[in-house]
């Protein structure tokens, strides 16, 4: 069965920080003639709040006077009138998607994907995936294991939640160095139950944060945003909170595990070569 893009359409939204995303609608054919129907997929490109020094370049406009830089009227006007026009007069195949991606990341040109944006890229190459998907009837998640080489899988599994409960760096003002603070159910059965723990746990904290007259206000994430007097100490408090949610700590024969996302690039200073921590710790308290 033949497939064909008919049209990209890129638009600017607003994201669930109140900062510009790019969104994108992909219209694509299967069939021709008679037979040929359409079908349409959007996507809003995510964005976080901090940036890794490898990652690949997420385009803005850098015009001060609109969302203070954020805009990406840049990435729409690349998608409206490059990137989709090109995609549709080389007749790239949508449901070939290392064709698609590999057209993309040849006009881009760039290592770090610096000249369209990798916000720009995903937004095209996402938005075609899921109107493929719609197109072959199948659910996203089927048309991912397909690509992938799985597409007889009779049983789908999903990931395990790793579930951002305490909110430092980046995502919050607090005393906190690391930017996110996790409870992994890892004795969970079902994702129903993986939930449930979580939920448990996370309200657990917040009793006892309150217990101890920390605040229990909402970081960037959702997670709680106290001044902990370390990092150590926000640890500990979730320990505690597992313990009273009625669950033993532990990754191999515990119910909750604890995982952190250290985002520790947003720490570094490529100027002095060294790692600057809102508090000063000791050497010793480092792992080498």
């Amino acid at each position: 069965m033949a497939f064909s893009i008919e049209n990209l359409f890129a638009y600017e939204l607003i994201d669930s920080r109140g900062n510009p995303t790019v969104a994108c609608i992909a219209k694509v054919a299967k069939g021709k003639f008679l037979s040929k129907k359409s079908f349409t997929a959007k996507v809003l490109v995510p964005s976080g709040a901090s940036t890794g020094a490898k990652e690949a370049l997420e385009l803005r406009d850098g015009d001060s006077s609109r969302f203070g830089g954020k805009g990406v009227k840049k990435a729409v006007h690349y998608i409206n009138y490059v990137l989709g026009p090109s995609l549709i007069e080389n007749d790239v195949n949508p449901a070939d998607q290392v064709e698609l991606d590999r057209f993309l990341m040849d006009l881009d040109g760039t290592e770090n994907k610096s000249r369209y944006g990798a916000n720009t890229i995903l937004a095209v190459s996402l938005s075609v995936a899921k109107a493929v998907a719609k197109a072959k009837g199948l659910p996203f998640y089927q048309y991912v294991a397909e690509l992938s080489g799985n597409p007889k899988v009779r049983k789908y599994v999903l990931p395990l939640p790793m579930v951002n409960v305490i909110n430092g760096g980046a995502h919050s003002d607090n005393s906190l160095d690391f930017q996110e603070f996790m409870f992994v159910p890892v004795g969970a059965s079902s994702m129903h139950e993986a939930v449930r723990i979580s939920a448990e746990c996370f309200h657990a904290l917040a009793k006892y944060l309150k217990s101890k007259g920390l605040s229990t206000a909402k970081g960037d994430e959702g997670g709680f945003a106290p001044n902990f007097n370390s990092n150590e100490e926000a640890l500990n408090a979730m320990l505690i909170a597992i313990a009273n949610a009625g669950y033993k700590a532990g990754v191999i024969h515990g119910h909750v595990a604890i995982a952190l996302d250290c985002a520790a690039s947003e720490l570094y200073d490529s100027n002095t070569k060294l790692y600057k921590f809102k508090k000063m710790i000791k050497a010793g308290c480092l792992s080498e």
